[in-house]
């Protein structure tokens, strides 16, 4: 099926969130081949897919290719990223004492060294590099079975940034990416939000407001319709308290309640209120329209993040008239509640008990800190909780757009979420992720906003972002500056694999080459070298490079990466998967602004061609690892000038604490 009669069909999961059997058949069309979504699907490699095969010792011959993944030798970082965030989340780990922290946090060092494996003497002289910004900082060379390492200064580097190591020899390299430690804890705030009690509505004017002082403006608005999809952890609805059965009709009866006390406060449109009536109503129809579906892949920080979590919201609502202290103002001690059982309208939820006679009821406010923590930490408290996940309208209800009003829906749309209450999960135990935000920028659905794109301006902005993705990755919060589920796509290669642990990262065979950008690029040289493709339609061009049969580059290269290209053949979207979830709309409108932004900005430049026109794949890929590299925030704002503001990268660096 072609990109463009395929993406008429989806956008976003369109389909009834509340009906498990539509979700299901829909999963099983559409789910890029792979069944249900899971980290060990087919879709990505499972452990036991990933372990060589037992063979004879391997040989020269063997260690070939350039991906970290393709066997032995390896590289190891003395303090891997995944171990440092490990410290925040779980202090008491037996995996820290692996770790050389005086090095670390003293002298502001780091040493990579080869594991040979059992290679023995068939292998060939090697040298070890470091880079930093593109220029070579330290080398050393040896070959089997005798150590070889080298040890290098970050202490002027900023957090974030990467050190390369590469071992290269005659047929073959490997490439690890060592990022430099946070100067200070990671930040944990606008993570979570107590909710209000049922009997309390937002005020009007709140829910329509401008951003915060300080952020950045939104200097071009597009026309192009984009997606978000926002993964939280909710309290689920009681029913004989709000009457509601699910997430969705309790947001619905909320912006209802909203409405009618707006009308009734401002009489007609023009009244003396403090707020735009208008804006309020069509910010209240739209955000009626998002849907809201259980997420499993949402993952609960661990016990230490998620105290501190709820720390850092008393510090913020101390600062704020200690509304922390009044959090248990509207409790009504006794109020009788029942937990819905696992409604198939809610999804599989986390119950606690069928029934019970609480103490602190989220629909009746005062939720104290114990069950607050619950919104990260899902073994804490009491009240049942759900994965959520909630979804923009699709194209047939009218695609999310900044330059209609889109930034007015999505801020009042967050600021229902905080009201009823919600936790964005930040470090897992094993050092990964715990949510995400999904910014899908429309690029072939011919009704969701905006001209679709052809496929070298698709190629553009793709490669584009390949050049800028260690400055991108940045923005974020640093517990996706390695996430898996939306890994870096390093110019040299692959250093991920699904089974492992945060601080594992890099040390096992891969043999599903996922997120391996140069097979990429040599997919795609290789597909446009042909002179029949020249003559083929956009749209036979489009399934060629994008389509959803596992041999094209887009699917190739795999889902599970900061720019998805595998949305393509079934929403017409480009996913940018990079972002931490959050309750901070100001962040949220921007970093979506950012995205839709970027596909303006890099559809018209000339990326392909540097990398057609280069004699080798050798060479191509040596052009886009240099530039990537070497690629900074400044260099970035200036591409964008007239697009993003000049001060977005500081301002989202600021946030994740690079700066």
């Amino acid at each position: 099926m072609h990109c463009e009669t395929l993406c008429h069909v989806m956008w976003l999961e369109d389909v009834d969130p509340d009906n498990e059997a539509s979700r299901e058949l829909i999963m099983q069309a559409l789910d890029d081949a792979a069944g249900a979504e899971n980290c060990t699907s087919a879709d990505e490699p499972s452990a036991t897919d990933d372990a060589p095969a037992a063979t004879d010792a391997p040989t020269q011959q063997d260690a070939a290719g350039h991906s970290y993944h393709s066997g032995p030798p390896s590289l190891a970082n003395s303090m891997p990223w995944g171990l440092m965030l490990l410290r925040e989340a779980v202090p008491d780990h037996s995996a820290l004492l692996a770790g050389d922290w005086e090095a670390l946090d003293e002298k502001k060092q780091l040493t990579v060294s080869v594991d040979w494996g059992p290679l023995g003497a068939e292998m060939a002289p090697a040298q070890l590099v470091v880079r930093q910004g593109g220029i070579e900082i330290a080398s050393a060379s040896g070959r089997a079975p005798h150590a070889l390492s080298v040890c290098f200064s970050i202490a002027h580097m900023a957090p974030g940034e990467a050190s390369v190591a590469e071992l290269s020899w005659a047929g073959g390299s490997r490439t690890l990416h060592c990022l430099a430690p946070l100067r200070a804890p990671i930040r944990l705030c606008e993570l979570l939000s107590a909710p209000s009690a049922w009997d309390t509505l937002p005020s009007p004017a709140t829910l329509i407001a401008p951003p915060r002082a300080g952020v950045p403006p939104l200097a071009y608005l597009p026309d192009r319709g984009i997606g978000v999809e926002m993964e939280l952890i909710t309290f689920a609805t009681d029913p004989l308290i709000s009457g509601c059965f699910s997430k969705e009709e309790q947001i619905r009866e909320l912006l209802r309640r909203v409405g009618t006390a707006a009308t009734q406060a401002g009489g007609e449109v023009g009244a003396d209120v403090d707020y735009d009536v208008r804006l309020l109503e069509a910010a209240i129809a739209r955000c009626a329209l998002w849907t809201h579906e259980i997420d499993q892949h949402v993952m609960f920080s661990s016990t230490a993040i998620a105290k501190r979590a709820v720390e850092e919201l008393n510090r913020a609502a101390e600062v704020h008239g200690g509304r922390a202290a009044e959090r248990m103002s509207n409790h009504r001690p006794g109020a009788a509640t029942v937990a819905p059982a696992d409604d198939p309208a809610e999804g599989n939820v986390t119950s606690g008990e069928s029934s019970r006679q609480d103490e602190c009821t989220p629909e009746l406010g005062g939720v104290d800190d114990v069950e607050l923590e619950r919104l990260h930490d899902g073994r804490i408290g009491r009240p049942t909780i759900m994965k959520s996940e909630f979804k923009s309208p699709t194209p047939e209800k009218g695609a999310l757009n900044l330059a209609h009003r889109g930034a007015e829906e999505l801020g009042c749309m967050v600021r229902l979420l905080r009201h009823i209450g919600a936790g964005a999960p930040a470090l897992s135990e094993t050092a990964n992720g715990g949510c995400s935000l999904h910014v899908h920028v429309n690029v072939c659905h011919p009704d969701a906003g905006g001209d679709c794109l052809s496929c070298r301006e698709l190629l553009s902005v793709y490669l584009s972002w390949v050049r800028f993705d260690m400055v991108t990755m940045r923005f974020a919060r640093p517990w996706m500056w390695r996430e898996p589920s939306m890994a870096p796509l390093y110019a040299t290669g692959s250093e991920f694999a699904w089974h492992e642990r945060g601080w594992e990262q890099g040390c096992s065979r891969n043999n599903g080459a996922k997120y391996d950008i140069p097979l990429f690029v040599n997919a795609v040289r290789e597909l446009l070298a042909q002179p029949s493709f020249a003559q083929l339609g956009r749209r036979e061009q489009l399934d060629l490079l994008f389509g959803s049969e596992p041999s094209t580059p887009g699917r190739r290269i795999g889902r599970y990466c900061s720019l998805n290209l595998c949305r393509l053949p079934t929403y017409g979207t480009l996913e940018f998967r990079r972002f931490q979830g959050t309750l901070d709309d100001a962040l949220i409108v921007r970093w979506a602004h950012f995205c839709v932004a970027f596909v303006e900005c890099f559809r018209s430049t000339d990326e392909l061609s540097r990398l057609l026109g280069a004699s080798s794949l050798e060479a191509a890929i040596a052009t886009l690892r240099a530039e990537q590299e070497r690629a900074t925030a400044t260099e970035l704002m200036e591409r964008m000038a007239g697009f993003v503001d000049a001060s977005t990268a500081d301002f989202f660096m600021h946030d994740s604490g690079a700066l």
